[in-house]
């Protein structure tokens, strides 16, 4: 039984060839990726950009996968992780880096500057930049 098939099965979804080759996709990408992106991998595997659309939708609704708003104009999504972390994008390739922080201090920061907040439920911090490979 794979990695992916043990997650579906643990929350109690079905395992669908889609569900899996997604789950996995994301997994080896190791970063958020774009809808786009997911359809141009599994192309080869002959799903479609509808079924790469409604698995993440699936997947989004039951706490495997999470959108991450990045400034853009498409979806990013990647696999729901359970340590903290936040993405450096490029502005000028949109090469995204994963970097892992601990974000008690920052959201205990931001909460405390805040008059009309006491408490988050979830966090996503993006840092826009210049890759050291567009930097160049």
């Amino acid at each position: 039984m794979t990695d992916a098939t043990h997650i579906l099965k643990e929350k109690n979804l079905k395992v669908t060839r889609a569900r899996v080759l997604v789950l996995d996709t994301l997994a080896k990408t190791g970063k958020p990726c774009s809808v786009q992106k997911l359809v141009e991998k599994l192309q080869k595997e002959s799903i479609n950009f509808s079924t790469v659309y409604r698995t993440l939708a699936t997947l989004s609704a039951a706490g495997l996968v999470r959108e991450v708003h990045i400034n853009s104009s498409q979806g990013f999504y990647e696999l729901e992780h359970a340590h903290p972390h936040h993405h450096l994008v490029c502005t000028t390739c949109e090469d995204i880096e994963e970097v892992d922080v601990e974000n008690d201090e920052i959201q205990k920061s931001i909460l405390k500057k805040s008059k009309r907040f006491s408490q988050v439920r979830t966090k996503s911090i993006e840092l826009f930049g210049t890759c050291n490979s567009c930097k160049k």
